[in-house]
C-alpha cells in the first residue's frame, strides 16, 4: 500500500514536465506546474516516512509541502479564473498574503512547537502545527470554492473541457478538507491515513491527466461571473461536513464506537466522485428532465414559459446573427437534441445560407435547389425520414444538406408571403422520436423568430433606401460643383483674350486650369464610383489577359509589393471589358492599400460549376463579422479612415448586371478574399 505516494509523486512529475514542454514562460503553465510540485513533493515526503526508521524529518518535510500547497494553488486558480490570463492588483495581494502566511509557517515546520512524535506511526500536533492546519483547511475551502465558480461559470464546450480536470483539482482540495478535519479533531497526524489519501489522491490525478493531455483544459478562456461566486455551495457542504464530523466524534467517544473504516473512506470517495460526473452531465440532465417531462405533466413542454423566455431574449437582439443565436440557444435548452442551425434565404441568389449553429462542424455550403426551396415552403414541417419515402428525388438532391447539418427535421420560417429561411433540428437523443409537442414548440418559436428577422430585414432596406437618396442627393451636389468649376474655366477663358499676353496671368492660369481638372478629376471619380442604370456592352473576354492588361497599366508590381498569379485553364466569357476593368483594379487597390502599400497579392482564376472565378486575396488587417453583415458593398461605409465606401458598391453593381456574384472571406487581422464569379 506505500507504493501509492510514489506513484502520485512521479505523476505529479511527468505532469509538471508534459504542461512546461508546452509552454514553460506562461504564467497558467508555471502556477500549475509548481501546484503539481508541491503535491508531488508531500507524496514523495510520506512515500519516505512510511519506509524509514526514523520517520519524523520525513513527516516534518512533508508538511514543508502541506505549507506550500495553497499558495501554489491558489495562485493558478486566480491565473486560470481570469479570460485574459492576467491577474489583477487585488488578486495579487490576495496571492502575496497566502504565500508570506505559507512561508512563515514553513519556516517553523522543522521545530518542535510544530509536530511531536508520540509512536513511530503517530505525531502530535503542537499548538503552532494547529493553527497551520486551520490555515490549510481555510486555504482548501477557499480553494474549493474558487473551482466550484469556474465549473459552474462554463458552459457548453468549455464546461466539457474542464470538467474532468476541476472535479480532479475539487476531489484532491476536499480530501485534504477531510485529512485535515481528522487532525484538528483529534490533534494527530496518523499515518495509517496516508495510503488511503493516496487512493483518493491517484484517481484525482488521473482525471487531471486525461484533461491535461486529451482535453488541453489549460487552453480554455473561463470567466467566474459573480453570479457563481455569490452562489457558491462550497462553504455551506463544508460547514454541515464539520459539524457532522464533531457531532460523530463526540458521539463516538460517549458510545465507544471504534472508528476504524479506514477503506469505507475510499469507496465512500469514488462513489461520491461518480455521482457528481454523472450528475454533471449534460446528457444524463436532458434524459431526466424528458422522464419528468413525459411522465410527470400533461404537455412535454411548458409553453407558457418558453414563449415568455423567448421573448425577454429577443428583446435586445437586433441582428439577423443575434436573433439566430438566440433562438437556437433557446430550442437546445428546452428540446432534447444536440444538433440545430438555423439557414436563411437569400432573395438575390435564392439560396439558403447557414446563419447559426450548435453542435456542428463548419458548414461551408449553400443550399441552392430551387425544388427543394419551393418544397420547404409549403409545408409546416419536414421530417428527413418521411422525405426519403415521399419525394427521393428531392431527399437525394439535398443529402448533403440533411448529413452535414445533421437534419432530422426542418421547420420553415414563414411570415405571409415572406420565406424567411429554415430550423434544422438533429435527431432526438432518446432516440423516440420527435411527437406534437415538438411540431408544436417549433412552429411557436419559428413564428416568433421569422418576424423578428423580417423586422431586421425591413429595416436594413429602409436604412438602404435613405442611403440611396442620400447618395442621389450627393451626386446633385457633385452636379452643382462641377457647374461652378465650369463657371470658373468659362471666366478664365474669358479674360484670356484680354490678358493672355501678360507673364502674371498666364502664371493665374495655369494653376486655375490645372486645380480645376484636380478637382474634376476627383468629383468625377467620385460621381462614377456609383453608376446607376448600368449599361453594359457585352464582348468575348479572355479573363486572364485582362487581370494582366490591368496589373501591367496600374504598375501595381514593384520592391515592395509582390503579385502572385495563380491562372487556370478557363473558357472565354462575355462581358463588357471597360467595367470589368474597373472592378479589377479597384478590388486590387483595395488589396494594395489593406497591405500598407507593401506585402503579398494572390490573384487565382479558375471555372466551376458553369461560373468562371476570380479572387483577389490579400493579408492586411480584414474585417469583423459586424460589418460584412450589415456594411459591406453599401455605399457610405468603409473600412478605411478616409475612404467613401462607393467602390465595392461600384464593384457589386457592375457584376450584378453580369448576372454574376461578388463575395468575401475575412476575418478581423487575417486578411481578405473577394471572389468574383461570372457566368460562362
Amino acid at each position: 500500500m506505500s507504493i501509492f505516494p510514489l506513484i502520485n509523486s512521479l505523476i505529479c512529475a511527468i505532469l509538471a514536465i508534459f504542461v512546461l514542454s508546452r509552454n514553460a514562460r506562461h504564467p497558467l503553465n508555471l502556477s500549475f506546474s509548481l501546484g503539481l510540485f508541491s503535491l508531488g513533493f508531500i507524496e514523495m515526503a510520506n512515500f519516505i516516512a512510511l519506509r524509514s526508521i526514523l520517520p519524523l524529518f520525513w513527516i516534518r518535510m512533508a508538511r514543508v509541502g502541506e505549507c506550500l500547497l495553497p499558495a501554489n494553488w491558489i495562485l493558478f486558480i486566480y491565473a486560470f479564473a481570469k479570460k485574459d490570463r492576467q491577474i489583477l492588483t487585488k488578486d495579487k495581494l490576495v496571492i502575496s498574503i497566502f504565500y508570506a502566511t505559507s512561508l512563515f509557517f514553513m519556516a517553523f515546520s522543522q521545530r518542535e512547537f510544530f509536530i511531536t512524535p508520540l509512536s513511530d506511526f503517530l505525531f502530535r500536533i503542537e499548538r503552532l502545527g494547529y493553527y497551520f492546519y486551520l490555515f490549510l483547511c481555510f486555504s482548501m475551502i477557499f480553494i474549493l470554492s474558487k473551482l466550484e465558480g469556474i465549473l459552474f461559470s462554463s458552459k457548453g464546450a468549455v464546461r466539457w473541457q474542464i470538467k474532468y480536470a476541476m472535479l480532479g483539482l475539487g476531489s484532491i482540495f476536499a480530501s485534504f478538507i477531510f485529512i485535515t478535519g481528522q487532525r484538528l479533531l483529534y490533534r494527530t497526524i496518523d499515518l495509517h491515513f496516508i495510503p488511503i489519501h493516496s487512493v483518493i489522491i491517484l484517481i484525482s490525478l488521473s482525471l487531471i491527466v486525461f484533461a491535461s493531455v486529451r482535453r488541453h483544459f489549460l487552453d480554455v478562456d473561463v470567466f467566474v461571473s459573480r453570479y457563481a461566486v455569490y452562489t457558491s455551495l462550497t462553504v455551506i457542504f463544508v460547514g454541515i461536513y464539520f459539524l457532522s464530523l464533531g457531532l460523530m466524534g463526540e458521539l463516538a467517544r460517549k458510545l465507544g464506537i471504534d472508528l476504524g473504516y479506514l477503506w469505507e473512506i475510499p469507496i465512500i470517495f469514488v462513489s461520491v466522485l461518480i455521482l457528481s460526473i454523472v450528475l454533471l452531465s449534460d446528457t444524463v440532465k436532458r434524459k431526466v428532465r424528458y422522464f419528468i417531462s413525459r411522465h410527470f405533466y400533461k404537455d412535454k413542454y411548458d409553453y407558457r414559459a418558453q414563449w415568455l423566455n423567448f421573448s425577454n431574449r429577443l428583446s435586445n437582439k437586433f441582428t439577423a446573427s443575434e436573433i439566430c443565436n438566440a433562438t437556437l440557444e433557446l430550442l437546445s435548452e428546452a428540446m432534447y437534441v444536440k444538433q440545430l442551425s438555423i439557414w436563411l434565404y437569400d432573395e438575390e441568389n435564392e439560396s439558403l445560407q447557414i446563419a447559426s449553429s450548435k453542435g456542428l462542424a463548419k458548414v461551408d455550403f449553400k443550399v441552392e435547389h430551387k425544388d427543394f426551396i419551393s418544397f420547404l415552403k409549403n409545408r409546416p414541417f419536414i421530417l428527413k425520414e418521411s422525405l426519403k419515402k415521399e419525394n427521393s428525388k428531392v431527399y437525394e438532391e439535398n443529402r448533403e444538406f440533411f448529413e452535414k447539418a445533421r437534419a432530422s427535421l426542418c421547420v420553415p420560417m414563414i411570415v405571409g408571403d415572406n420565406f424567411i429561411g429554415i430550423i434544422a433540428i438533429g435527431p432526438e437523443f432518446s432516440g423516440k422520436g420527435f411527437i406534437q409537442d415538438d411540431f408544436d414548440l417549433l412552429t411557436s418559436i419559428a413564428a416568433q423568430a421569422s418576424n423578428a428577422l423580417l423586422n431586421v430585414r425591413l429595416s436594413d432596406k429602409l436604412i438602404q433606401i435613405k442611403e440611396q437618396e442620400t447618395f442621389h442627393r450627393l451626386s446633385s451636389f457633385i452636379v452643382h460643383d462641377l457647374k461652378n468649376l465650369v463657371y470658373t474655366l468659362s471666366l478664365s477663358l474669358q479674360n484670356a483674350r484680354k490678358y493672355f499676353d501678360e507673364p502674371e496671368f498666364k502664371k493665374d492660369l495655369l494653376d486655375t486650369i490645372s486645380n480645376s481638372v484636380s478637382k474634376m478629376k476627383v468629383l468625377m471619380a467620385k460621381l462614377s464610383s456609383a453608376p446607376r442604370g448600368l449599361k453594359i456592352n457585352l464582348q468575348q473576354i479572355d479573363l486572364n489577359n485582362l487581370i494582366n492588361e490591368v496589373v501591367d497599366s496600374t504598375k501595381l508590381n514593384s520592391k515592395d509589393i509582390n503579385i502572385k498569379k495563380y491562372f487556370g485553364d478557363i473558357p472565354v466569357i462575355k462581358a463588357d471589358k471597360e467595367q470589368l476593368k474597373k472592378v479589377i483594379t479597384n478590388l486590387m487597390l483595395n488589396a494594395l492599400e489593406a497591405n500598407g502599400n507593401r506585402g503579398e497579392i494572390k490573384i487565382n482564376t479558375y471555372s466551376r460549376n458553369g461560373w468562371v472565378v476570380f479572387s483577389i486575396s490579400d493579408n492586411g488587417p480584414g474585417m469583423d463579422k459586424e460589418f460584412k453583415e450589415k456594411y459591406l458593398f453599401k455605399p457610405f461605409h468603409s473600412t478605411k479612415s478616409k475612404g467613401l465606401g462607393i467602390g465595392l458598391f461600384q464593384c457589386k453593381t457592375i457584376i450584378d448586371a453580369h448576372k454574376g456574384r461578388i463575395e468575401v472571406e475575412s476575418e478581423k487581422w487575417k486578411g481578405c478574399t473577394f471572389t468574383v464569379k461570372l457566368p460562362v
